[in-house]
């Protein structure tokens, strides 16, 4: 257990090094000619242009490409969809609580719907897979993939209600609108062309090999840009201290509790699948939200916050483990 810890922690580190590396890159003067080359107005905004292009491309291209990898390596199994029952009666019951205590603790208004947004999706993927993998064994990565891709669709779902109702938009239009994104959303795309994929055991077939292969190397980028692309967002200001704070607690400290308290009077999964759904949704905040954030509500306040509290959330993790493993 204890060398499962340091695993995850040195991955944690790992990861804030790039988110370093995002800011430096974007700070530096050595870029400025590359930034210019977008032909905008001033260096400031052709910054934000070009990581908003990246940010873009990552949320477009490389997650649907990690989802599609990751749920098609493997073949359906008989007990998934009970797993995928039980996960979404639990997720269910996590995302409404988080979502209904973002608006009642206080904190401005404008930043309620941002805590609303991101509090509940965790780093299934990037942390959660190496998490599973050391404490459960890689039996459990298909399991993880899926609850992954489950939350990743609800998380989604969710996130483009409260951005559309913040933005005045009536409840029939919201659900036309959230059901349309939803089916045109890359990176839910993907994960259903996985589970088609996993479904059909398509990936016994020797064409879908290079497949495979390829949309294995692109997802492999997903996790770096999306850093860099926080990292360049890196901004701590008085005006989303509180956003930051609160959404890092509601993930970290509120989330496992709520599950654990689910499981005990909701969930009729085995032992294991229990012990997997509280390990993902312990994770810190994703590093995909900023991307989301900035795809469905545009506002750099919001986006600044959202790389703040992923930041931060991740550095508390780091904490966490690391005081674990001195008291193991």
């Amino acid at each position: 257990m204890e060398e499962t810890i340091f695993s995850v922690t040195k991955e944690m580190l790992f990861l804030l090094l790039i988110i370093g590396l995002g800011f430096i890159l974007k700070k530096w003067a050595v870029f400025n000619s590359l930034y210019k080359l977008i032909n905008a107005k001033n260096l400031e905004t052709a910054k934000i242009t070009f990581w908003r292009r990246l940010a873009k491309l990552t949320y477009n291209v490389s997650f649907p490409a990690l989802m599609l990898a990751k749920l098609g390596q493997k073949e359906w199994q008989a007990d998934y969809f009970p797993f995928l029952g039980g996960s979404l009666k639990l997720g269910t019951i996590y995302l409404a609580t988080i979502v209904t205590l973002a608006y009642v603790i206080p904190q401005p208004k404008r930043f309620k719907q941002l805590s609303a947004a991101i509090a509940h999706q965790g780093n299934t993927a990037f942390l959660g897979f190496p998490l599973i993998i050391g404490v459960m064994g890689e039996e459990f990565l298909p399991y993880a993939a899926m609850l992954s891709a489950l939350m990743l669709v609800l998380g989604n779902a969710t996130g483009i209600i409260v951005f559309g109702l913040s933005q005045g938009k009536s409840i029939p239009n919201m659900i036309k609108q959230t059901a349309t994104k939803l089916c045109l959303d890359p990176v839910i795309l993907g994960c259903l062309a996985g589970a088609f994929v996993a479904y059909f055991n398509v990936g016994q077939n020797a064409w879908w090999q290079p497949v495979q292969t390829t949309t294995n190397i692109i997802g492999w980028t997903a996790t770096p840009l999306a850093l860099l692309c926080i990292g360049s967002n890196l901004k701590f200001q008085k005006t989303n201290a509180s956003c930051v704070v609160i959404s890092s607690f509601l993930k970290l400290i509120i989330a496992p509790l709520i599950i654990f308290t689910a499981m005990r009077f909701f969930s009729d999964l085995k032992q294991e699948f229990n012990l997997l759904i509280i390990l993902l949704l312990s994770t810190p905040v994703a590093a995909s939200m900023t991307i989301f954030v900035e795809k469905y509500s545009g506002d750099r306040d919001l986006i600044t916050a959202t790389s703040n509290t992923i930041t931060l959330s991740t550095l508390l993790s780091i904490i966490t483990l690391s005081l674990t493993v001195l008291l193991v």
